[in-house]
C-alpha cells in the first residue's frame, strides 16, 4: 500500500490515510480496497485516480517483492509520536501556525480568487456551524491583512475553517495547485500546522 499511496500523496497526507489502512483495513480482504479508498476520498489525489491506484495496487500483488519501497512501519511510528506530543501542546498553540498557513495562501491568490474562496467560507461557515466570530475573523484577516485571533477555538474549529478554506481553493484552482499551495503552506507552519491539516 505504502509504495503505490506514496507516488500520489504529499507526506501530510500519506500518513493519515496509512494509519487509516493499518488500523481498519490491513487484516481485512483484498476485494475491500474499495471501502478503503471510499473513506479517503476527501483526498483530491485519490477521488480523481481510484481506477489507476486500484489497478497499481493490484499489480504490485501480482509482482515480485524487489518492485515494493521499503517499509514505512518506522517512519509512521514517528509521525505518531510527532501527532501526539503536538496535539498535546494545546488548541491555542494553533494560533500562530494556522496564521502563518493562511498568510502564505493568500500571498499566492489574486484579490478575485480570494473573493471567490472568501464568499464561500462565509456562506458554507454559517450551514456548517462554524462560530460566526470565526467567519468573520478569517475576513478581517483577508480585508485587513491582520493575523486572525483564534485563542477562543479549539481544534475542531480551526481545522473546519481550514478545511472550507481548502475547499474554496480547490474549486478555484483545481486540486493539484490547491494541494501544492497547502504543502507550501504547512511547511511554513511547521509540526502543529501539519497536525492541523490532517483530515479527521
Amino acid at each position: 500500500m505504502y509504495t503505490v499511496l506514496s507516488e500520489w500523496l504529499p507526506e501530510h497526507q500519506l500518513w493519515p490515510v496509512m494509519w487509516l489502512w493499518q488500523q481498519q483495513f490491513a487484516q481485512r480482504a483484498q476485494f475491500e480496497l474499495n471501502e478503503f479508498f471510499s473513506q479517503c476520498s476527501h483526498y483530491p489525489a485519490i477521488k480523481q485516480h481510484r481506477s489507476q491506484l486500484y489497478r497499481r495496487l493490484i499489480g504490485l500483488l501480482m509482482a515480485e517483492d524487489e518492485q515494493l519501497k521499503d517499509d514505512p512501519w518506522p517512519t509512521m511510528q514517528r509521525y505518531q509520536r510527532q501527532q501526539q506530543d503536538t496535539l498535546a501542546q494545546g488548541a491555542d498553540d494553533y494560533s500562530q501556525p494556522l496564521n502563518d498557513m493562511m498568510s502564505t495562501l493568500l500571498s499566492h491568490l489574486r484579490s478575485d480568487t480570494i473573493a471567490r474562496i472568501q464568499d464561500y467560507i462565509v456562506a458554507q461557515g454559517a450551514r456548517t456551524g462554524l462560530p460566526a466570530a470565526l467567519i468573520q475573523s478569517l475576513v478581517h484577516c483577508i480585508e485587513q491583512q491582520q493575523p486572525m485571533a483564534l485563542q477562543s477555538y479549539d481544534e475542531q474549529q480551526l481545522r473546519a475553517l481550514l478545511n472550507l478554506f481548502y475547499i474554496g481553493l480547490c474549486e478555484s484552482l483545481g486540486p493539484v495547485k490547491a494541494d501544492q499551495l497547502l504543502s507550501e503552506a504547512i511547511q511554513r507552519g511547521g509540526p502543529l500546522a501539519q497536525a492541523l491539516a490532517v483530515a479527521r
